[in-house]
């Protein structure tokens, strides 16, 4: 009789450990999951069941009351009894509700790919978003300085139709132009200060000059007689006139270089044009 009712209870706790970890997964598949899941309306059903079959068979008990038995070892033999048939039930809940963490993390780990997914499709709306809210608000205060300028009469309609653009050459000075104009205006000075020198020079250089002059044919004509002095002096003066020219070469490339043009595509630019 006692082993019969004690494999009553064990199996009345065994239904109640399956009813809570049944509970227990409900719930983590509620936190997941709609109520028109089909894994919550099985679990719906599993626990219905269970629930009826606790009910349809009660809980007797499992040992006689211990006012009743009169032999002490057995009382204490008894109450061990009872102890690990407790530990045991409290190990099995333990179980059944690791069971429904790792079930629950299992399926939260299946669907990491899906989050990750949905995770990466909302960072982009974000963006999309960002970049919307970023164009209204540009929008916007152009509108508002439009509005301000209407308001102070001081435009009757102001819209950006395009952004301006950095000129790709400057627009002043001109240096070729300048450039050009400097090179005439030097030649137009050098040769009014000949043509100036030239009226102002009294000397008398050949018989021309002479018979215009005097009105008289000259008789002999001197060629210029040159010390070495002078000779020296007149090679020293040709050598300056060279260096002088050779300088003023070097200082209008370095101009055409700073001014207008770097040499060396200048250079590029004339063989393509040959």
């Amino acid at each position: 009789l006692e082993s019969e009712e004690g494999g009553a209870s064990t199996s009345s706790k065994d239904m109640r450990t399956e009813l809570q970890a049944l509970q227990q997964q409900l719930q983590d598949a509620k936190l997941k999951y709609s109520g028109d899941h089909p894994d919550v309306k099985s679990l719906e059903r599993s626990i219905r069941s269970m629930e009826q079959a606790l009910a349809n068979n009660p809980v007797a008990p499992a040992y006689p009351q211990r006012s009743e038995i009169s032999n002490p070892a057995y009382s204490q033999l008894l109450a061990q009894l009872e102890a690990a048939n407790a530990e045991i039930s409290s190990l099995k809940v333990s179980r059944a509700s690791l069971q429904a963490k790792i079930g629950t993390l299992e399926r939260r780990l299946l669907d990491s790919p899906e989050v990750e997914r949905e995770y990466r499709a909302l960072a982009r709306e974000y963006d999309t978003a960002r970049a919307k809210y970023v164009d209204v608000k540009a929008k916007l205060s152009e509108a508002k300085i439009g509005e301000s300028l209407e308001m102070g009469k001081q435009s009757e309609k102001f819209t950006v139709i395009e952004p301006p653009l950095y000129p790709q050459q400057p627009v002043s000075p001109n240096r070729p132009a300048i450039l050009l104009l400097g090179i005439l205006l030097s030649a137009a000075l050098a040769f009014g200060v000949a043509l100036i020198r030239e009226m102002l020079d009294d000397a008398i250089y050949d018989r021309a000059t002479v018979l215009a002059v005097t009105g008289l044919m000259p008789i002999a004509v001197l060629p210029t007689i040159y010390t070495a002095d002078e000779l020296s002096k007149s090679k020293y003066k040709k050598l300056l006139i060279g260096l002088l020219i050779i300088m003023l070469i070097a200082a209008c490339l370095l101009l055409i270089h700073l001014f207008y043009l770097p040499l060396d595509v200048l250079y590029y630019k004339i063989l393509r044009n040959i």
